[in-house]
């Protein structure tokens, strides 16, 4: 168990590498990689490297707006909340479809909340305010909820996972060494085709996407060693884009010819935690008993500049958080 302190909802580092057109794979958009993830399987991955794969291959729920992080259209067309704030009926897209043409379908959101939700090494937390899960017809999903919690729009981040692909394979493997296969059956704008461990990751376009044609045919993450090979394969032309970067990268590569840095919004975090697991439940769990009393953690908190640790820390590229959820 962890107690929250402070967060700091980090902004998104893109570089563009603006390359002669005779230079380019106008259908590929080629990205740089530091790490890649050891499996992509979902209940047991913890790489943030991850998360930008599953968020292509798969649709939230609910999404976040790329202009500013607000809910928007995922699974879900739309939603509405009772007045007393404990219950949530979800409208799924009717027509939408998995990439392999199977409907998309409440079924799905309900396994994957249950499934998913409650065995999900990163996933657990997000669902634990919910009671039960309702699907009256094959188009709307219901959350009963222990208590309001406004994660439930806009901050449920669990992946809609296909049922007919996922619920086949026995719980104990997913949650053991299971590994995905290819292509990987996704809802987002492309799907996994190809994995080749500390080499490439390669996506091709979802034929049944729902919204805009993307605009590459293909995606390819391609992996180097570390964050200076990185930057040199964008110097070079070897790659178009470069996701996130350090914060005292940003500004210097901004500076280059043909690179363009982009300031944007992306729902991730740095946390200071504190270990609070009783000795009932972690026995052998080391940790300084003063911030047990939460009197001494708010104190902590009151006493952090998070405006300078921003700063100084990253730069000016992210802002100040107070939660799980973004302020807007």
């Amino acid at each position: 168990m962890s107690s929250k302190v402070t967060a700091a909802l980090a902004a998104l580092a893109l570089l563009i590498a603006a390359a002669p057109a005779a230079a380019q794979q106008p259908k590929a958009l080629k990205i740089g990689a530091e790490q890649d993830p050891q499996t992509l399987n979902p209940f047991i991955d913890q790489d943030e490297e991850d998360f930008r794969i599953w968020s292509i291959n798969w649709n939230l729920l609910v999404n976040f707006s790329p202009k500013d992080l607000s809910p928007s259209p995922g699974i879900a067309e739309s939603w509405d909340v009772s007045d007393d704030k404990k219950t949530v009926t979800f409208k799924l897209f009717d027509g939408a479809k998995w990439s392999d043409g199977r409907p998309i379908t409440s079924a799905d959101v309900k396994w994957s909340m249950e499934t998913l939700g409650k065995h999900g090494i990163l996933f657990t937390s997000y669902v634990e305010n919910i009671r039960s899960i309702d699907t009256p017809d094959d188009l709307t999903v219901v959350m009963n909820l222990k208590k309001p919690d406004a994660r439930l729009v806009g901050g449920l981040f669990v992946y809609i996972l296909p049922e007919h692909i996922w619920g086949k394979v026995p719980l104990k493997q997913l949650t053991g060494s299971y590994r995905p296969t290819f292509p990987m059956v996704g809802s987002g704008p492309y799907i996994v085709e190809e994995f080749d461990r500390g080499r490439i990751i390669r996506m091709t376009r979802n034929p049944n996407f729902r919204g805009p044609k993307p605009k590459f045919d293909e995606l390819q993450w391609i992996k180097y060693g570390n964050g200076d090979a990185v930057e040199r394969a964008l110097k070079l032309g070897e790659i178009d884009l470069v996701p996130e970067v350090q914060s005292s990268s940003f500004a210097r590569l901004g500076r280059e010819k043909n690179i363009k840095a982009v300031n944007a919004p992306s729902p991730s975090f740095t946390q200071l935690s504190f270990n609070l697991c009783p000795k009932s439940i972690c026995p052998d769990a080391k940790y300084n008993p003063a911030v047990q009393d939460r009197t001494v953690r708010q104190a902590i908190a009151y006493a952090i500049d998070r405006d300078r640790i921003d700063e100084i820390g990253a730069r000016g590229t992210a802002f100040p958080g107070h939660g799980l959820l973004p302020s807007c």
